[in-house]
């Protein structure tokens, strides 16, 4: 009789199959959590793709930043064609309105990006020193920029800065609150000769943080002490915080504030 010889082979671990087990409980688990939540558009897809990467360490590396006001707009596509005309504009009928009787005063500047047009002009001029108070002479330009900004239908965004000299007294306590009160004095302006919606107003105090150039020298200083009126077309969220909607910042002109040193 033929003996039968068996021979038995050692396997895998016992705990594999508890492994195994965990991991496909997890797999179905992290499923049926993305089946409940609600993909609505293109972005909240890529966030969660992108938090998926993350997971599984896929994801790749990427310098983040502060978001800046122009971070709270969503542009238009045919922004460039409203954009070449709303710039013909300022040219033609906003600029020749800025006052020019002193020599000290320089003339504004029009900054075409893709995304917006920037009227940058002197802000030590348009307010006395440490003051929020607008210099009347600015207020027939102002008037034009106004008229502009309610004709194309356009957001605007009124950023104030200033240079890097420490500022303090009375009323302000810094340099930004200076310049807050500053874009929000430029915003209530344009809001109130125009009758425009204050939801597509924005004002931002940048104070010292965002120079355009070295505050090592006088001039470079005096560059930096500027204002930025930008004008943008958009898109908004419903419901959102954001320029175009009935939530957005309104603001009231103010009294009178101290003296810069």
């Amino acid at each position: 009789m033929t003996k039968v010889e068996l021979r038995i082979t050692k396997g895998a671990p016992a705990w594999v199959v508890t492994f195994g087990d965990l991991m496909s409980l997890l797999l179905t688990f992290f499923v049926l959590l993305l089946s409940f939540s609600k993909v609505t558009d293109t972005q909240r897809y890529q966030q969660v793709n992108g938090a998926m990467k993350n997971s599984f360490g896929l994801a790749q590396k990427k310098s983040l930043s502060a978001p800046s006001a122009m971070d709270l707009i969503r542009i238009n596509d045919d922004f460039t064609m409203t954009a070449t005309k709303l710039e013909e504009e300022l040219r033609k009928e906003v600029l020749p309105r800025y006052p020019a009787d002193e020599k000290k005063i320089e003339k504004p500047e029009i900054v075409r990006r893709k995304d917006r047009i920037i009227l940058r002009f002197d802000g030590e001029a348009m307010f006395p020193s440490g003051k929020q108070e607008i210099d009347p002479r600015f207020h027939a330009f102002l008037d034009g920029v106004a008229a502009k900004a309610k004709g194309n239908n356009a957001n605007t965004i009124i950023e104030a800065h200033t240079d890097n000299i420490p500022f303090r007294n009375n009323v302000f306590s810094s340099n930004s609150d200076l310049s807050m009160a500053r874009a929000a004095q430029v915003a209530a302006y344009l809001t109130s000769v125009q009758r425009i919606v204050p939801s597509r107003v924005l004002a931002v105090g940048k104070g010292p943080h965002e120079p355009l150039y070295r505050n090592n020298t006088r001039k470079g200083r005096a560059k930096n002490r500027r204002i930025e009126i930008q004008f943008v077309k958009n898109k908004v969220e419903k419901g959102s915080l954001r320029l175009g909607t009935d939530k957005a910042p309104r603001f009231e002109v103010g009294g009178n504030t101290g003296r810069k040193k």
